[in-house]
């Protein structure tokens, strides 16, 4: 696997399409972004396709037409590409200009258009292409309704990847019992972990061979490597919660026994739910910065194995006593935030079991937004009683109302600290701030029972300690999204 720069280009006005009413008007000098690259694999992320279904139409003729094309994917809503090709024909560089030329090409050729989504077959024998856009439902004032499906498992294909050191039980008799129950209805290959193999590897190998149904056996790590391969596809993923916290499931409502998990994978009911991705790489659940990074960070592995979920607490309380605040600057599509805070946290999905996610008191999993929360104790006791008032929050379903206590939603988020501060996301250190986060809406469909949930307020920054918001003006928001 190769690491892939951003590929941004500013459009000039007389082929700007995007409009004022659509989600990314912020971001319209976006042409295109490569989001991944593997051996025989491109994805890539094409904002005009939200928008423009005769644009969608002409790009699949021009890559159709390519000789080196295997497969495609479109899916318009997540405006994403994914193009599976022969390697002996073209080489990955070859590969990726000649898709970046149909992207710019497909903005003025003048071609004879395909027939509309609803009416093209889902699959054929040599291209597929896959239109996978469906209808969002209007919010209520009062609750949210998730979005759930059917899919079929009569006869389907479906590949397990399943990491033997997650948790703290028995791999082997886990693994019998799932396949005891999941072999009689799936036909179920199974693909096991090393630390010689990677998991995400091992996930986009199961994507390109066309699985039906993709599960993922271990903790949060294992989900989201899995999670970062199926993303914006159509391919279903089923979850059996095996590690120490198994954030994703809790937040979904998946079951975190192995009968129960498996029961709701063939159950067949699937949700549709936002994915993330943070400094280009996906993520799942939440990216921490300060604080919770810190305690991520003294709960190393030895630690989780010998005392589960206890390490978590014992690594906060230690945390605790040592709790310092930086200067964090805050950039949305329309405001720009500066504050002192000592721990602020962006999350796509996350439980109430994550505390310091819980600002809003409800996480909404398929509203195309961020959650963002930002807590600023000057003292252990404040931080105590911080906590305290978002694992409230949580439990309760109510908005925190703590002074120094704050929360926003948006849908990407740029952030920078002085002093550099640890980021944990999904679970994992990675590299310190600055951080961009980007949620991609509907990135994911998941195997979930049917969940209900209630709308709740999106912003509360008001009587937060050394605040300062400032408005962004028009063409900021726009050239900021351009790199030179």
């Amino acid at each position: 696997m190769q690491d892939v720069s951003l590929c941004i280009v500013r459009l000039p006005t007389t082929v700007k399409a995007v409009t004022q009413a659509s989600e990314w008007n912020q971001f319209e000098a976006v042409e295109y972004q490569v989001v991944h690259t593997t051996v025989g694999r491109i994805r890539i992320h094409v904002p005009r396709l939200a928008n423009e279904p005769e644009y969608a139409r002409k790009l699949q003729h021009l890559v159709e037409s390519l000789n080196f094309v295997i497969s495609l994917r479109i899916n318009a809503s997540a405006s994403s590409v994914v193009v599976i090709y022969d390697i002996d024909v073209a080489p990955l560089a070859t590969a990726q200009s000649a898709l970046v030329d149909a992207i710019q090409q497909a903005r003025t050729t003048d071609i004879p258009l395909a027939p509309t989504p609803q009416n093209l077959p889902s699959s054929r024998e040599a291209n597929e292409l896959e239109y996978l856009d469906l209808p969002v439902p209007e919010k209520s004032s009062q609750s949210h309704t998730a979005v759930v499906h059917q899919a079929s498992l009569v006869s389907r294909s479906a590949c397990l990847i399943f990491n033997p050191i997650a948790g703290q039980s028995n791999a082997k008799q886990d693994l019998e019992k799932i396949r005891s129950i999941l072999e009689p209805e799936l036909d179920l290959e199974v693909r096991t972990t090393t630390p010689e193999v990677d998991t995400h590897q091992l996930a986009l190998e199961a994507v390109d061979q066309r699985f039906d149904v993709i599960i993922a056996s271990g903790g949060d790590g294992t989900v989201s490597a899995v999670a970062s391969a199926v993303m914006e596809t159509d391919i279903p993923l089923g979850i059996i919660p095996r590690g120490t916290a198994n954030a994703f499931a809790n937040a979904l409502g998946i079951p975190t026994s192995i009968e129960g998990a498996c029961a709701t994978i063939l159950a067949r009911t699937t949700r549709v739910v936002d994915a993330a991705s943070c400094n280009g790489s996906p993520m799942i659940l939440l990216a921490g910065i300060g604080f919770e990074a810190e305690t991520v960070n003294r709960a190393d592995r030895e630690y989780k194995n010998q005392f589960g979920m206890l390490a978590y607490i014992l690594a906060g309380l230690k945390e605790l006593s040592e709790i310092e605040t930086f200067a964090a600057k805050l950039e949305t599509d329309d405001k720009i935030i500066t504050l002192q805070a000592a721990a602020v946290t962006v999350a796509n999905i996350a439980p109430p079991t994550c505390v310091l996610a819980q600002g809003p008191g409800e996480l909404i999993a398929d509203d195309g937004l961020l959650d963002v929360t930002l807590m600023a104790p000057t003292n252990t006791l404040g931080a105590l009683a911080a906590a305290y008032n978002l694992l409230q929050s949580a439990f309760v379903g109510q908005p925190a109302a703590q002074p120094d206590i704050g929360y926003l939603r948006t849908k990407r988020i740029k952030i920078t600290t002085d002093p550099p501060q640890k980021v944990v996301k999904d679970g994992e250190l990675i590299d310190p701030t600055p951080v961009e986060i980007v949620c991609i809406p509907r990135g994911l469909t998941i195997f979930v029972p049917t969940i209900s949930e209630p709308a709740s307020p999106t912003e509360k920054l008001d009587s937060f300690p050394n605040l300062k918001i400032e408005p962004k003006e028009p063409g900021v928001r726009e050239q900021q999204n351009v790199l030179p």
